[in-house]
């Protein structure tokens, strides 16, 4: 109903539009059309052509017992960002997880492997345990981080991810400190 109620209004319209009669150019319509500025239009300038031979356009070179080089290969990579605690953070709780957050998912034991936790002023390594969210990484430190203390988080280059042959090609690392665990008043 609602369909052809607007087709018929269409097609009125269409009639008016068709059969209107048009309008006389009068001479006050004249001198308002002639008092207008007139467009000027301008033609864009093109940057010169350049001819290059189609040999330096081809991205791979012809491979015979001559030539054997192989194009290489451009590696996409996948990135991992601090996520808990932020860079230069204070005043970290001790009981915290630290995590990672990753644009991929990530293949677990090539990530837990180049992941460390060191205290910043001795390097003395931190232990503790991995916990996976999807694409969010949780590190559990255990015993309980210590307080007011910095702390240098690293993830070396070379872990993979699992939908793609992507790796992380460069380091992630940040620190931050502690504060002081307070517990609650009983």
């Amino acid at each position: 109903m609602v369909v052809k109620w607007i087709l018929s209004l269409a097609l009125v319209a269409f009639i008016a539009l068709v059969f209107a009669p048009r309008a006389e150019i009068t001479p006050a319509r004249a001198a308002w059309a002639n008092a207008l500025p007139t467009p000027t239009i301008t033609p864009l300038s093109a940057p010169p052509l350049v001819f290059v031979p189609l040999e330096q356009l081809n991205p791979f070179p012809t491979l015979s017992a001559a030539n054997t080089t192989r194009v290489p290969r451009v590696l996409s990579y996948v990135h991992a960002r601090p996520h808990f605690p932020k860079p230069d953070a204070r005043q970290v709780a001790p009981d915290s997880p630290i995590s990672l957050l990753f644009d991929a998912r990530m293949e677990r034991a090539s990530v837990e492997a180049r992941f460390h936790v060191a205290r910043a002023d001795n390097g003395a390594a931190v232990d503790g345990y991995f916990e996976w969210h999807n694409k969010l990484l949780l590190f559990y430190p255990v015993p309980l981080l210590e307080n007011n203390v910095a702390y240098r988080v690293v993830l070396e280059p070379g872990a993979r991810s699992l939908t793609k042959p992507d790796t992380i090609l460069e380091p992630v690392e940040w620190k931050f400190s502690t504060g002081e665990l307070s517990l609650p008043q009983s």
